[in-house]
């Protein structure tokens, strides 16, 4: 049978003694499909300099009943490609938790928006974690100000 969610069929035969011939038997089931879980459904990273590498780790859990293939698939838009997720796909056993590595470094500076999704082997649905981050200069300037004073006699 399949691993997949959704009612499967499968037809075997079985051997009885004392008969030439196989019975065939239908085998009717309803089928569940991998069920991962990740530990935020959303990272804020904050405000962080540009040009530098940042590092966060989001745990992947397997809360069902038979052993789940995954695969990390990022959006494709400008920021995407400062976006890096290891491992981008695995397996994770029953009641088993993969930890993901997330890092970040980016060249530009602006706030920005991107969503991770990680993609189920057998299974409709999909496990989206929304990962926003705002990037700033990372060199200071300092103005100086130059107070002048003025004293009034009366």
């Amino acid at each position: 049978m399949s691993r997949v969610d959704g009612d499967g069929v499968q037809s075997v035969f079985c051997d009885v003694t004392g008969r030439e011939t196989r019975l065939p038997l239908a085998i009717c089931a309803d089928g569940l499909a991998p069920c991962l879980q990740l530990s935020l459904d959303s990272l804020d990273t904050g405000a962080v300099f540009a040009r530098t590498q940042h590092q966060y780790e989001v745990a992947l859990a397997n809360r069902g009943l038979i052993p789940a293939e995954f695969h990390v698939r990022l959006a494709d838009s400008p920021f995407s490609r400062f976006v890096d997720v290891q491992p981008s796909s695995g397996r994770v056993a029953v009641d088993g938790f993969q930890a993901l590595q997330v890092s970040l470094n980016a060249d530009r500076i602006g706030n920005f928006e991107e969503l991770i999704t990680v993609e189920i082997s057998g299974s409709p649905y999909e496990v989206v974690m929304n990962f926003r981050s705002a990037y700033s200069s990372d060199h200071c300037i300092i103005i100086n100000y130059i107070l002048y004073y003025i004293i009034l006699y009366l």
